[in-house]
């Protein structure tokens, strides 16, 4: 952190900013490096915390000649009321370490590298990457605060492109973050065809560019949602049955647990909308079944379908590190219960059905 903090303030002494901003920066910077772990433990799929930094450093550095720190005089978002200029690389922004943040990944430029695409269509891609990296980026803050892992939906600037953005950066997996916005969806679908069944990927990635389409053109898009969402799970269901990997598999329960935590709306997560449970238990038998087999995963109970309505409520929990919970099933009111404690902490209680297993011990899941 230290070092860090060094490298911060040489950049800083060399900027006209004000005492106020270099504050914030330094502030920032603190609340980033605190939060990193738990980040990078709940959505697996991250940069390091060095490329992250050095990234943000190398903005401030070279791609922000000015902040200006402007006062909330209305009820609007503090997101849109941000005023960005790349050409005289000047911010003006609020005194909110997020959105500060939020600010200085903006500013920064994304060029994508189009081939054989019509003018509509490359306005539709640059607008979906620049809306949702910044939002990605700042996730650090927004949702995690050293402590835990609340997701602030009110605060994404836009849903669909955010639901799109975290899927594709799960099927990639490395690097997807640069992979994304540098390369068309041409280029990303030979990369992905590489890993999972063309006949899926072909129908995804066609879902992906008529769903931003549709959103960028501002016409209805309800069935684009809906056949985005199939085929993505189609991708899951087939990554997931090829794992052979404990790690690859723990990997991919992580990852499967935060995609269901993505807001699907302001009210509502991607796990919560109805339509999509069938597909989402089919994924979540898999994972844990595979879990069981592989022992990276205790059994709680010789009954599969026991076990299943024991272990399925993890991917519910908010749990950061998915490797302290421990379960414990209970009897009370004529009803099952199981309870997910987090190390020795009580986290979540889950009405279930009548399973046999031993009551009231407490069994620690992985």
């Amino acid at each position: 952190m230290n070092n860090y903090k060094n490298q911060l303030e040489k950049i800083l002494e060399k900027k006209r900013f004000s005492p106020e901003v270099k504050n914030l920066l330094l502030s920032m910077l603190y609340k980033i490096e605190n939060s990193y772990m738990d980040y990078k433990s709940v959505k697996v799929n991250v940069i390091s915390r060095n490329d992250y930094i050095e990234k943000l450093f190398y903005i401030i550095k070279y791609g922000c000649r000015m902040i200006e720190i402007i006062k909330k005089d209305n009820e609007g978002s503090l997101y849109k009321d941000i005023k960005i200029d790349r050409d005289y690389e000047t911010i003006r922004t609020y005194a909110n370490e997020k959105i500060l943040l939020y600010s200085l990944f903006k500013i920064d430029e994304y060029k994508i590298q189009l081939i054989e695409e019509n003018q509509m269509w490359e306005d539709a891609l640059t607008d979906f990457i620049e809306v949702s990296v910044p939002s990605d980026m700042i996730e650090i803050l927004r949702d995690f605060n050293g402590w835990a892992w609340e997701v602030s939906s009110k605060e994404i600037p836009d849903y669909i492109y955010n639901m799109i953005y975290q899927s594709l950066k799960i099927l990639i997996g490395e690097n997807s973050i640069e992979i994304i916005r540098k390369y068309n969806l041409k280029i990303i679908k030979n990369i992905l065809t590489r890993k999972y069944r063309e006949k899926i990927i072909n129908k995804y990635m066609e879902n992906v560019k008529n769903l931003i389409l549709a959103k960028y053109k501002k016409q209805e898009y309800g069935q684009e949602i809906k056949t985005f969402q199939e085929t993505f799970l189609e991708c899951i269901t087939y990554k997931a049955m090829q794992i052979k990997d404990k790690d690859e598999l723990y990997k991919s329960i992580c990852e499967f647990r935060y995609y269901l935590m993505v807001p699907f709306d302001e009210k509502i997560t991607i796990g919560d909308v109805e339509a999509y449970n069938k597909q989402l238990n089919e994924i979540k038998e898999i994972l844990i079944r595979k879990a069981v087999q592989l022992k990276l995963i205790k059994e709680i109970s010789k009954n599969e379908n026991d076990n299943f309505e024991i272990l399925k409520n993890l991917f519910k929990t908010r749990i950061i590190n998915l490797k302290k919970i421990s379960v414990e099933v209970i009897y009370k009111d004529d009803k099952y219960y199981v309870k997910y404690y987090d190390s020795k902490l009580l986290e979540s209680t889950f009405n279930i059905k009548p399973v046999k297993v031993k009551l009231k011990k407490r069994y620690k899941i992985f």
